[in-house]
């Protein structure tokens, strides 16, 4: 077994695990992938992967649109962080991924752990360069593979929001607690309408595509709520007999 964090790998086995990891995305998340521990310190850990995170990287790599409800502190957004890492970092060029989150520490926040993951990539293999990509709040750059993660916030009123939904023109949207978003079904259309080309240039360019919505159980009777579930139960139930029907 090859140890991809061995600090005395020769050049042709780094070269090796970096071309393996570039077209096999199950080895960087089997291998390579690691992730701290809550609050610190200790040793690195594997990515963990339940049925939700095998589910979410799954789809999103068969560019197929995903809606994952969980409850805290689950792993809810585990596959979704290491997959924006695997693209951005890895194996995307000229990618976006774009993300709505409900609020700005939230959005700080999912930055942050991506930050980590890319941190946590072995030297020869992570792109980061602090010289040329800088270190902002609420973005993150990847100049080497020209890949960009852009962010935003929901806004006070239906104009706000659509211009929010138009802001994520990208072949990648990810939306974090949806039924709690005002004005989701609005951010939701704009939102739609403007990846449909973007999605389509992405996939002629065999470039990772798809829409996620990940979020907490919302309340069907509230508004925003409804209108996720709506989305929700429009949407073919996920079970492993279509890994049969799909690489």
């Amino acid at each position: 077994d090859v140890d991809p964090f061995d600090p005395h790998l020769p050049v042709e086995i780094q070269e090796a695990i970096a071309y393996e990891a570039y077209h096999n995305p199950w080895y960087y998340h089997r291998e390579i992938a690691r992730i701290e521990p809550k609050g610190g310190g200790g040793t690195l850990s594997y990515l963990l992967a339940n049925r939700s995170i095998i589910y979410f990287l799954w789809t999103t790599l068969n560019g197929l649109n995903v809606f994952m409800i969980q409850h805290r502190q689950s792993g809810k957004s585990v596959g979704s962080d290491f997959q924006s890492n695997y693209i951005t970092h890895i194996a995307g060029y000229k990618n976006t991924i774009a993300i709505l989150t409900k609020d700005d520490n939230l959005r700080a926040e999912q930055i942050e752990r991506i930050k980590g993951l890319r941190d946590n990539l072995p030297v020869y293999l992570n792109p980061y360069r602090k010289s040329f990509d800088g270190d902002p709040r609420d973005t993150l750059e990847c100049t080497r593979l020209k890949n960009t993660i852009i962010t935003a916030v929901p806004r006070s009123s239906e104009k706000q929001a659509r211009n929010v939904g138009r802001g994520m023109t990208s072949p990648i949207a990810l939306i974090d607690e949806g039924p709690f978003i005002p004005y989701i079904s609005i951010i939701v259309r704009a939102m739609l309408g403007s990846t449909s080309t973007a999605r389509r240039i992405a996939r002629e360019e065999k470039q990772t595509n798809y829409a996620a919505f990940v979020t907490t159980a919302g309340d069907r009777m509230d508004r925003d709520g409804a209108y996720m579930y709506r989305i929700y139960r429009g949407g073919l139930q996920f079970d492993e007999r279509l890994f049969f029907d799909c690489p």
